[in-house]
């Protein structure tokens, strides 16, 4: 999980990445002292992790079905 100052130093870096269309991802994931997979990952469209649930935890249909019959 990211703390604080890293999701702040990688908004930093989009806010820079804009502003200034000639840098590249590599030079402003450096400036800010960011990974460079994971700022390259974020801007491609990928969600932080704490905001995703675990594929362990998600629900079929069927155990939805099941929980919701034995508890109604």
């Amino acid at each position: 999980m990211a703390n604080q100052s890293n999701e702040s130093q990688l908004i930093f870096a989009f806010q820079t990445l804009r502003s200034n269309p000639k840098l590249s991802i590599w030079a402003a994931a450096k400036i800010y002292s960011v990974a460079f997979v994971t700022f390259a990952k974020r801007k491609r469209g990928r969600p932080i992790r704490c905001n995703t649930i675990p594929k362990l935890r998600k629900l079929t249909e069927l155990k939805k079905k099941r929980l919701l019959n034995i508890y109604l």
